[in-house]
């Protein structure tokens, strides 16, 4: 998720697609940018290859990790994941109500890019903490 060589993947990904978003509602191409957006919402929450279910399944992983290897501070990460779970779902639903026009007048692109860059930052720390542990 940090470290790819290949740009759109992990957490650069992620902030490809904030700007992608940003800059396809700037286009004014409104049909466009609720295909791209649909898509998006499919691909991370009905096909599975994406988004809070993932993120869901690895807390739980962490969590099972943290009581085999009896490491607190692997449950702490765990928590913090479930948390990003809970912020893919909340773009998934903003998206989603933009996409049907039922947004509320605070719900738009920023708030959605503003979400993806929150994500994932909080990603690149926990990715780099749970890199930085040496086995041995």
């Amino acid at each position: 998720m940090v470290n790819n060589f290949i740009p759109y993947h992990g957490v650069n990904g992620i902030r490809i697609l904030a700007k992608k978003l940003t800059k396809l509602s700037r286009k004014n191409e409104p049909e466009f940018l609720n295909l791209f957006m649909g898509n998006v919402i499919r691909m991370q929450e009905e096909a599975g290859t994406g988004g809070a279910g993932f993120r869901y399944m690895y807390a739980a992983f962490l969590q099972e990790a943290s009581r085999t290897l009896k490491q607190d501070w692997i449950l702490k990460e765990s928590e913090e994941m479930t948390k990003i779970g809970d912020r893919w779902r909340d773009f998934a639903v903003i998206a989603g109500r933009i996409l049907k026009g039922r947004n509320s007048p605070t719900e738009n692109i920023s708030v959605i890019r503003e979400t993806l860059f929150e994500i994932a930052e909080r990603e690149k720390k926990l990715f780099k903490t749970l890199n930085s542990v040496s086995i041995s």
